[in-house]
């Protein structure tokens, strides 16, 4: 008498040395929302763990401005708030901070830790 075979959905099959050939289970696949999904939440989980890490380290939030637009009636600002180091007193990187010249280039422009849905006061001439 032949044992039943212990899953049923899937057949019992021997290699040729007489060991029963394994079959792989098959899983359920992720459409494309659902791995867009998981997607953001494994970034938005990294992002948070970052923001820990650089506050633990004492960084700093900071604005970098970009070049926006406008008319008389309306302006468009462009820009992004990161956590970053504090610059050494005395210190070229401290001028720029203070002045509002640093420029992020290159590949260091995104090691940056962003900071999301940051209160941001912008004065723009008088207003």
């Amino acid at each position: 008498m032949d044992p039943a075979p212990q899953n049923p959905t899937q057949p019992a099959t021997q290699h040729a040395s007489g060991q029963p050939e394994r079959i792989p289970e098959s899983r359920p696949e992720l459409n494309g929302n659902q791995a867009f999904r998981l997607a953001h939440r494994i970034s938005d989980g990294f992002n948070s763990f970052r923001i820990r890490l650089a506050k633990r380290w004492d960084f700093v939030p900071r604005t970098i401005a970009y070049q926006g637009y406008g008319s008389t009636t309306r302006v468009r600002v462009l820009g992004r708030v990161l956590m970053t180091q504090k610059p050494l007193p005395g210190s070229k990187a401290e001028q720029e901070a203070k002045n509002a010249t640093q420029n992020v280039r290159g590949w260091r422009a995104f090691t940056g830790v962003p900071l999301q849905f940051t209160d941001v006061e912008i004065t723009i001439g008088d207003v």
